[in-house]
């Protein structure tokens, strides 16, 4: 990996989802649900948007939205603009409820890994145990995340039931989920970050690399690399999710190597794994055509469809 992908971070894995050609305008259909505290550390309020269909047939299906911005940065109405908007207008139309969660971001002196995969598996059992209140089916729960946001989603599909504890009157619940729905997410830190090279980060790579590491970001390279090792997702497959994954063969931000490495890891222990790779396109799908837009759209309506139907998350044999 060149060492300018690194550098890369500050456009791509920053905010990609803000540069232009994004919509800024946030709409909210009927039946949605703003700002609800799904858990609360110290002072910090945590919240959630839930979107809900205009017509369900018994309990709804639930597709958790996990946004991008480096860990450092964004929020859950990202999923109001550009793409991520037709998508989740489109789950609603399909009868799937949506629900888009925040995050502690991480900062030097402030969060860091793993708090932001604890809220998140926490954001899932919050779903389970007010899954009556809103008419979810606690049987079918996906995750949808984008660059940084899934990333976070494969680790709480991945990782062990007792792993990443948090509040403890969500702790009783499951964090388990049928599928994970991957947009260009980071699947081997050592490789992103260039442990593996021996090479320090620069610029905003760095404070990225110290906003994710906490005090140990000053650590013995070695060390460093064993706590990127830690939280990457293809060092964590330890249940049968199927995971679908689309990803640019331009991304100079999250190299296509990563979704690569990511497929082979689960199809090697037997996880069903689909890799979509579109032709030219970077980070975000900035440029993506609306040919390409509807094909993203489809198989992903089609991979929450069978996975909701068809499967329950298991262990893999050790």
């Amino acid at each position: 990996m060149k060492r300018r992908t690194v550098l890369a971070l500050l456009s791509g894995l920053l905010l990609s989802l803000s540069v232009a050609g994004y919509s800024a305008l946030h709409s909210r259909p009927a039946g949605s649900h703003a700002d609800i505290v799904y858990k609360v550390v110290g002072d910090q309020k945590i919240p959630l948007d839930i979107y809900l269909p205009e017509k369900a047939n018994g309990k709804t299906p639930v597709v958790v939205f996990i946004h991008g911005g480096s860990w450092i940065r964004g929020d859950k109405s990202i999923l109001g603009r550009h793409y991520f908007k037709t998508h989740r207008d489109r789950f609603l139309e399909e009868g799937f409820a949506v629900v888009s969660i925040n995050y502690r971001l991480s900062s030097p002196g402030g969060p860091h890994f793993p708090e932001p995969i604890v809220d998140c598996k926490d954001a899932v059992r919050w779903v389970r145990k007010n899954a009556d209140l809103y008419n979810f089916d606690a049987e079918k729960i996906g995750l949808w995340g984008v660059s940084a946001g899934g990333h976070l989603a494969m680790m709480v599909a991945y990782s062990d039931e007792q792993d990443y504890k948090g509040t403890p009157e969500l702790a009783a619940y499951s964090s388990e989920v049928n599928y994970v729905i991957n947009h260009y997410g980071p699947t081997h830190l050592p490789t992103l970050f260039e442990v593996e090279t021996g090479k320090e980060p620069i610029g905003y790579a760095r404070h990225i690399v110290y906003s994710i590491l906490g005090p140990k970001a000053t650590a013995p390279l070695d060390e460093r690399a064993q706590i990127f090792t830690q939280y990457s997702p293809v060092t964590n497959v330890r249940k049968k999710v199927p995971t679908l994954t689309f990803h640019g063969s331009a991304d100079p931000v999250v190299p296509v190597n990563q979704a690569h490495i990511l497929d082979s890891a689960l199809k090697k222990v037997g996880v069903q794994s689909d890799l979509v790779i579109y032709e030219g396109e970077g980070h975000g799908f900035i440029t993506m055509g609306q040919e390409g837009r509807s094909d993203l759209l489809r198989r992903g309506i089609e991979f929450a469809k069978q996975y909701s139907k068809n499967h329950t998350a298991t262990a893999l044999s050790r």
